[in-house]
């Protein structure tokens, strides 16, 4: 499992967890249950998502302004999977490459001299224009930008 289904199968624990008042071992035991396909180490990193969200709960959905089992997880998902924030955009490009339609957009935020060589590569071969844009309501000594691509050439041939 990559990444992004650790993170939808935490958010679809916490919710039943949350939504059910059910103890956190009891529903991810069922959850295992039900998808066997997913193996040792798929179940633990969920584990850890689930149990740090749950640990951080009301830090994570301030600094998401939000407290959905979604926000919740989503903000957990950096440190309890050991994932930087260009590996997050990769894996949000990786997703995109896979739905959007010709002509889509795509958005994600990244750090100043972060390591995303292969992530810009990437983008500048998929899409017709690629920018790094820094919104005016950030701080200026802040490190984040915003890489805008517009223009999606499609997905390629397999």
């Amino acid at each position: 499992m990559r990444p992004g289904a650790h993170i939808k199968a935490a958010i679809e624990v916490l919710s039943d967890v949350l939504e059910r008042h059910r103890p956190a071992a009891s529903a991810l035991s069922d959850w295992g249950k039900s998808h066997r396909f997913a193996g040792s180490s798929d179940r633990a990193a969920i584990g850890n998502l689930l149990y740090d969200a749950l640990r951080r709960r009301r830090s994570l959905a301030a600094q998401m302004d939000a407290d959905s089992p979604r926000a919740v997880v989503l903000a957990a998902a950096p440190r309890a999977l050991g994932l930087s924030v260009v590996a997050l955009a990769e894996s949000a490009y990786d997703c995109a490459r896979r739905l959007l339609a010709p002509g889509g957009s795509f958005v994600c935020k990244v750090l100043q001299g972060g390591a995303q060589g292969d992530l810009l590569a990437g983008l500048k071969q998929a899409f017709a224009t690629v920018r790094h844009v820094k919104p005016p309501a950030s701080r200026a000594d802040s490190a984040e930008l915003y890489l805008v691509a517009t223009g999606f050439r499609g997905r390629p041939a397999d």
